[in-house]
């Protein structure tokens, strides 16, 4: 599973969850807090190694497992404040503490679900995972839908538009705002919980995205309370290769407690860098805390800082890599479709910032994924902006598919070029022409319609209307007027630099109808139909592949005339 998906999930579930105390066993952790030594004022160092080992540890949890621990934690944080603030005896003793808790937490969630609008199937996703916790389910159906899926869908957005998450954010292409503020009251005890998202989706220029988290949470009731706040900072930095090569956040956890004219505070601080914990210390604590207090304080910093570094990492990735941050739309200098077999064309491919419209610089690589015949460079990243050559196949009809690829230190950028080499064109011929054979003399209207195939040769059927009549030797023949119709066949060649559209005749002999006629033959009279003559009458015919008249040339057929030739 990956670890910063992961990891994105369960830091926004578990960051609702400050002050609600859902989980956790009260008696024994506000035993072990009353039990442990005071502390003083002071800073202590953290043991960076140990937190950082525990934090790696979620990393490879399964999702329900790591919500459940991590609630536990932050829990056992809770109760021992709730115990050293004296907010537990204003609740009535631990077990109603706890009680209290959830049932706010409960009604909290429920509040976030309708203030996001989230669907069933998304609010369901805790509970499938928790087993029915329903502030879990909530909680995290909640920031499944409105903080991990909602940045690819407005991937469509122009500069200027926005959109909005749930009733509490706002999305452009290049930021994600989120400001939550949500208030429970139950019995006096009074829940408060914001949280607040600024990040740069899109990195700038220089490759540099940042980002902040505020969140924070408070219990309070007759005077006496806690809160909980967790800032977190983060800054990445993408190489001219659009990879992030040094991701890494400042977090700081504050947590106190007041009332009865007491107060206790424990603040610690610490630095995530590549997955890891990089640096932690407490900056001071004041009143009396116990070392116990500060160590969870500190190991619940570490967990939450990790997985909110890979929030915002997951943020950001995605952007950069969906599409979202950085345009490209090559031009060709010629086609893309009905391209001259073998013909060359220029791909021009200019990677812009869909933010303020800059040159990105970077790279850029083509590659022939699909068809013929070839482009080049192929398959090397090329300075952006950057030229490509297309190579079309050598026949008609073919296709070639380039992709292509710009990557920069402002994101990353496809686009798709399909080339298609021209096809046989169609061609009608209408023509009126006089013929002389066999002692039958006449005219003739046809209309042919001649269509390529995907073997480049072509067929068609001409309908032809005759009129003639018939006078050979002594013979005589009345006058007449019949319809044919021949199945013809066709081959494109070249010709003195011009396509030739050779048509034969094919198959069956022509079909039609005879009429009578009657002839005499010496001065005897006899009933007779007409011939059915057009296979003679086209012979091999020539055609021009151009559109206008041209005369019915051809070596074989005794027709002439002009006939009119439509191409395409």
């Amino acid at each position: 599973m990956n670890h910063r998906r992961v990891g994105a999930c369960i830091v926004l579930v578990s960051l609702v969850t400050l002050s609600t105390g859902c989980g956790g066993d009260a008696a024994n952790t506000n035993g072990a807090s009353s039990s442990a030594p005071d502390r003083t004022d002071g800073p202590i160092d953290a043991s960076v190694a140990a937190n950082d080992a525990l934090a790696q540890e979620f990393v490879g949890l399964p999702t329900d497992a790591a919500i459940t621990r991590l609630s536990g934690m932050e829990t056992t944080l809770q109760l021992q404040l709730a115990h050293i603030s004296g907010l537990e005896d204003e609740l009535g003793g631990p077990a109603a503490t706890a009680t209290a808790f959830g049932d706010l937490a409960i009604e909290r969630a429920t509040a976030l679900r309708a203030m996001a609008d989230i669907q069933p199937e998304v609010a369901g996703f805790g509970a499938r995972r928790m087993g029915g916790d329903a502030m879990e389910a909530l909680a995290g159906g909640l920031f499944g839908l409105l903080l991990l899926g909602e940045t690819k869908h407005t991937n469509g957005l122009k500069q200027g538009e926005s959109a909005t998450l749930g009733s509490g954010g706002k999305i452009t292409l290049g930021h994600l705002s989120l400001d939550v503020p949500v208030k429970m009251e139950k019995d006096g005890l009074v829940m408060e919980t914001r949280i607040v998202v600024e990040l740069d989706l899109c990195p700038d220029g220089n490759g540099i995205a940042t980002g902040t988290a505020h969140i924070e949470g408070s219990a309070i009731k007759g005077g006496v309370g806690q809160r909980i706040t967790l800032d977190v900072k983060y800054e990445g930095q993408t190489d001219d290769d659009a990879n992030l090569t040094s991701p890494r956040s400042d977090i700081r956890m504050q947590a106190a407690q007041f009332g009865n004219g007491v107060k206790q505070f424990v603040d610690v601080s610490g630095g995530v860098g590549l997955g890891h914990l990089t640096d932690q210390k407490t900056n001071r604590t004041g009143g009396k805390v116990t070392q116990q207090l500060i160590d969870e304080t500190a190991a619940l910093a570490s967990v939450f800082g990790l997985l909110a570094w890979a929030f915002m990492l997951t943020q950001v990735e995605q952007a950069i890599e969906s599409g979202r941050c950085v345009k490209l739309e090559p031009t060709v200098s010629a086609g893309p479709t009905g391209l001259d077999p073998g013909a060359t064309a220029t791909i021009n491919a200019a990677p812009r910032s869909k933010i303020d419209g800059e040159p990105t610089k970077g790279t850029v690589k083509a590659t022939l994924t699909a068809g013929g015949a070839s482009v080049a460079p192929a398959g090397t990243k090329e300075k952006a902006d950057a030229a490509f050559t297309y190579v079309a196949p050598d026949e008609k009809n073919k296709t070639g598919t380039v992709d292509l690829e710009a990557r920069s230190k402002r994101g990353i950028a496809r686009a798709t070029i399909d080339f298609t080499t021209a096809a046989s064109p169609p061609v009608a011929m209408k023509g009126n022409v006089t013929f002389s054979m066999m002692g039958m003399a006449g005219s003739a209207i046809f209309d042919v319609n001649m269509v390529p195939g995907e073997d480049e040769t072509y067929t068609g059927t001409a309908e032809v209307q005759l009129s003639g009549a018939f006078s050979s030797m002594a013979t005589t023949c009345t006058a007449a007027s019949w319809t044919e119709s021949i199945d013809l066949m066709g081959t494109l060649t070249s010709e003195n630099d011009e396509q030739v559209l050779v048509i034969t005749t094919a198959g069956d002999a022509p079909s039609g109808t005879p009429v009578p006629m009657t002839c005499t033959t010496a001065g005897v009279s006899v009933e007779s139909t007409t011939p059915l003559i057009s296979s003679t009458l086209f012979g091999e015919l020539r055609v021009r592949v151009v559109d206008g008249d041209q005369p019915f040339t051809d070596t074989i057929s005794p027709a002439k005339g002009t006939i009119t030739v439509t191409v395409g």
